[in-house]
């Protein structure tokens, strides 16, 4: 869409009659160089944007998601998983927010079983696997 608007500002800034004439192969191979140096350029933005602590974590609890093919977890698996890098259920917790926020997962109700406090359950969006 927007190597199309790209496009039209193009040709309308270099055609002499933009209302009559048909965009030309070379405006459109133009439009899109352009797209492709801002989708580039929108990734690296977005990278820096989101280099945060809270991010980071939220990206390391992605990783081993998949690397584990996980489709259901607790706080607590999910906090030893990352423990190495996140001493604190705190810090992983805003993670597993920002990943609840972004539909990757959500919470789900555990049984209570076990010793101690139960742990937070949770499923891993389907989407994240391919599933439509």
């Amino acid at each position: 869409g927007n190597a199309l608007r790209l496009a039209g500002l193009l040709h309308c800034w270099t055609s002499e009659n933009p209302f009559q004439d048909q965009i030309s192969g070379d405006t459109m191979e133009k439009a899109l160089d352009i797209a492709a140096l801002c989708v580039e350029h929108a990734k690296a933005a977005f990278e820096l944007m989101g280099s945060d602590q809270k991010n980071e974590c939220a990206k390391h609890i992605l990783k081993w998601i998949k690397r584990e093919g996980a489709g259901n977890f607790t706080a607590r698996e999910c906090g030893q998983a990352v423990k190495g890098r996140y001493k604190r259920m705190t810090e992983v917790n805003e993670g597993l927010v920002i990943l609840e926020e972004r539909f990757f997962i959500r919470e789900k109700t555990c049984a209570e079983g076990g010793a101690g406090r139960p742990s937070q359950g949770y499923e891993v969006s389907p989407h994240l696997w391919g599933a439509k």
